[in-house]
């Protein structure tokens, strides 16, 4: 799986480590590849604490 990263700065970046750590990636606006255009779709991460649910969030947004 690949996440998407839009950063404040609107910059793309790929993250496709699942061990990366979490604190990388706060602050960031995430999306699914496929839905990196629909502001809809972006996932949360205040209450995600670990990757694992991070996967379960984009599994849930992706079946939404």
């Amino acid at each position: 799986m690949t996440l998407i990263i839009n950063d404040m700065y609107d910059n793309l970046i790929q993250i496709t480590d699942l061990d990366q750590a979490i604190e990388q990636v706060k602050g960031y606006r995430i999306f699914l590849e496929n839905d990196v255009n629909d502001p809809q779709k972006e996932v949360d991460l205040d209450c995600i604490a670990y990757w694992d649910d991070i996967y379960k969030k984009l599994t849930q947004i992706a079946t939404l």
